[in-house]
Order: structure tokens, then C-alpha cells, then sequence
């Protein structure tokens, strides 16, 4: 009888367990929203891209909103927005293409002040924007921020305060992890270990529930 008592208070002990990890999970689940500022991770990249870039390009100012998705069976997305990313990109365009044509206007005043920049590019079978097609590529932000992978998949586990994420398909939590505090409607993210420099830009957040 003593046996049988012990049993059952263990195994109410272990669902009361199980129903808090779970609950904490529940409450997880769903879709959360936040802004990033990407400013100084992509202003440092123009720089590093070359000396033109760095001399002619003006810093600006680039931000991404980011849609997080975690999923009952453990598993997790995080994706920029298509909207603000293409924002983003049109932004970056713009000041690349203002910086390059300064350049080529100062260089026209130096071989031939005589020809506008139109003139000069069509010499070269080109307008300004196939000039810039060709600098960049039909996606000019990609070709800066392709080794950030601001796209991720994967698993995720919670534990003690900490959210652990993992791009392994076998449910291995891995050692990347985040702090986190869960409020109803509110995610607030912080950096505890990340590898890739894309988590000094994203974190700390405050991400809110997108219902």
C-alpha cells in the first residue's frame, strides 16, 4: 500500500513537471515580431568591399524586421520580412548609386569635363543603370549580406531561462543559446552564447507576439 502511494505521488510529481515545461512551451509557440537596426554590420561590409565603396558610399541607415516562429514539434524558423528587407534594399541602392555617380562625375572632370555622365556611359554602351547592374548584381543587398544567413531553421529547447537553437535536424539543442524572458505578449531575447556576428546586431530584442 506504502509502495503504491510513493508511486502515485511520484508519478503526479513528474506530470506536474512535464505540464509546467509544457505550459512554458504553449506559451512560446506562435509567431513574434521585432525590428533590427543592420546599420552597422552593413555599413561595415561597404567598407570592407573596397576603397571605392568606402571613399564614395555615405553611410546609412538599414532596418529589418524580423518574423520568429516557433512550432509545437520544436522546431523553429527566423525570417526577415520580405517588406522591410526589399525597404532595406532599395535604401542601400539608392546610396550606393548617389556615391557612384559623384565618382564618375569627378572622373568625367578629369579625362572629359566636355561629356555629361550620360554621355560618357552610353560611349560605353551603358546607362547608369545597367552601370549599376552590373556593380551589384540584380539583388545589391544579397551580394553584401549572403554570409550573414539571416534566414534560420531549426530546433529549439527550452531550459532554466535559457532558449537553446540549433540548425541540427536531430533535435540536438546544441551549445548557441539565448536568455530569455516570456511574458504573455511579449519575447525579450538576450545574447548568451552565438556564434556568427549576425547575434551582436540582433540581440538584446524585445520581440512582440504577431497575432
Amino acid at each position: 500500500m506504502k509502495k503504491s502511494i510513493c508511486v502515485a505521488l511520484l508519478l503526479s510529481c513528474i506530470g506536474l513537471l512535464l505540464c509546467g515545461c509544457s505550459s512554458e512551451q504553449d506559451k512560446l509557440v506562435g509567431r513574434w515580431e521585432t525590428s533590427v537596426e543592420l546599420t552597422s554590420l552593413l555599413n561595415e561590409e561597404i567598407s570592407n568591399s573596397s576603397d571605392l565603396m568606402k571613399e564614395y558610399v555615405e553611410p546609412g541607415e538599414y532596418k529589418v524586421t524580423f518574423l520568429w516562429t516557433f512550432y509545437q514539434d520544436g522546431t523553429y524558423s527566423m525570417l526577415p520580412e520580405s517588406g522591410s528587407l526589399e525597404k532595406a534594399e532599395r535604401e542601400f541602392y539608392n546610396s550606393v548609386r548617389k556615391g557612384m555617380e559623384t565618382y564618375l562625375q569627378e572622373e568625367l572632370e578629369k579625362i572629359s569635363p566636355e561629356l555629361s555622365r550620360e554621355e560618357y556611359l552610353a560611349e560605353l554602351g551603358l546607362t547608369m543603370d545597367s552601370f549599376m547592374l552590373q556593380l551589384l548584381g540584380e539583388d545589391p543587398v544579397a551580394g553584401f549580406l549572403q554570409d550573414l544567413e539571416l534566414e534560420k531553421r531549426g530546433c529549439y529547447v527550452l531550459e532554466e531561462g535559457k532558449l537553446f537553437l540549433s540548425e541540427s535536424i536531430n533535435r540536438d539543442p546544441g551549445k548557441d543559446h539565448l536568455l530569455y524572458e516570456l511574458h504573455e505578449d511579449t519575447l525579450i531575447l538576450e545574447l548568451g552564447k552565438w556564434e556568427d556576428s549576425l547575434g551582436r546586431e540582433l540581440f538584446p530584442a524585445i520581440l512582440r507576439r504577431d497575432e
